[in-house]
């Protein structure tokens, strides 16, 4: 076996650099020889995550982060404060429609309306504020005013709608009532409406000699109203 012969260092003295090395593996072996198993594990998994968090984030990972939650977050849907709308249909007294066709009750109406929105727009249910007039016939007008809310998420294709409210000829016939209304809201835009009247009071003047439908005048009584209720009627249009 060939040896190397140790040479000594500037002191005289011969360097052994492998005594600090054993000296310390030894005392790293004793130590891990008392220490339970589960000891040293916990130990080194705390120095490695101690390790882990003093490890400094890029500039640019803190960026991403900062920005994600605006990336991520969904847009909300601006509120709309207002709309105005119109629709055109017919009212009846009998089923079916012919029969009140027959009868001479069934006339053409026209209904025109501003809404304005109550509370916040993004709620599922959205009440609303309307004015507007019925136009008997189209063009007789009668102003009317209603409560009534849109049933359904912004945005959605179809809605619900619903409505109560009540109406007064101030101008012709006297005629008053009240109204109740649902249908639906398709794309945000067209609508489809069914109305009701299921009672009020009785008009001064009889709205079907007026309307044309019928050839003489008939006093309007209360064991003859010139207006039958309740009345029933449906409604197709658009809203802006």
């Amino acid at each position: 076996m060939k040896t190397f012969p140790l040479k000594p260092n500037r002191n005289g003295k011969i360097a052994r650099p492998w005594r600090k090395r054993t000296s310390a593996l030894c005392a790293l072996g004793m130590m891990a020889a008392l220490l339970p198993p589960g000891e040293v594990r916990a130990e080194a998994s705390e120095n490695a995550s101690s390790s882990i968090e003093e490890t400094p984030t890029p500039p640019s990972t803190m960026a991403l982060q900062n920005a994600s939650p605006s990336l991520n977050a969904s847009p909300r849907l601006e509120r709309k404060k207002s709309s105005w709308g119109w629709e055109v249909g017919g009212v009846f007294n009998e089923f079916p429609v012919s029969k009140a066709i027959d009868s001479g009750f069934a006339i053409l109406m026209s209904h025109g309306y501003y809404s304005w929105y109550l509370g916040d727009g993004g709620n599922f249910v959205q009440p609303s504020l309307s004015l507007g007039a019925y136009g008997f016939q189209l063009l007789l007008p009668v102003p009317e005013i209603s409560l009534g809310a849109t049933l359904g998420s912004p945005g959605q294709d179809l809605r619900g709608k619903v409505s109560v409210g009540g109406f007064y000829d101030m101008f012709v016939g006297g005629h008053a009532g009240l109204t109740v209304s649902g249908g639906l809201l398709i794309k945000d835009r067209f609508t489809v409406n069914l109305f009701m009247v299921p009672f009020g009071k009785d008009a001064d003047r009889d709205y079907l000699y007026m309307a044309g439908t019928r050839d003489k005048e008939v006093p309007c009584t209360k064991d003859d109203p010139c207006v039958e209720m309740p009345y029933f009627g449906i409604f197709v249009g658009m809203q802006y």
